[in-house]
């Protein structure tokens, strides 16, 4: 209920601010002027989709290269996993497993 709360609030706060911006004055000749030079300068659209493949790509080769199967031994569970320095590392699938029980607790 919070969180709805506090969406509704963002929605409405969003909206009130949108509408302060749309009624305010456009600004100086000067402000319009450089307003229109950089509506009308082009966007470089691939750029940004290049420089962002020069990162994921290796990371994603280094990641599939570096991964290992990792079982549990005590649930033969298989979980992903990740060799660093001759060991391998499993990443928990749960996050209720990466912690251990509290007392009382049936899990």
């Amino acid at each position: 209920m919070f969180a709805l709360a506090c969406s509704l609030v963002s929605l409405v706060t969003a909206l009130i601010l949108m509408r302060k911006v749309l009624a305010a004055d456009e600004g100086t000749p000067a402000m319009r002027e450089s307003r229109a030079r950089i509506q009308e300068a082009p966007w470089p659209t691939e750029a940004p989709v290049q420089d962002i493949a020069i990162i994921v790509v290796p990371v994603a080769i280094f990641v599939f290269v570096t991964s290992t199967k990792v079982v549990d031994t005590q649930t033969h569970h298989t979980e992903l996993g990740f060799v660093l320095r001759g060991s391998s590392v499993p990443l928990r699938s749960s996050w209720v497993r990466v912690f251990p029980a509290s007392p009382g607790s049936s899990g």
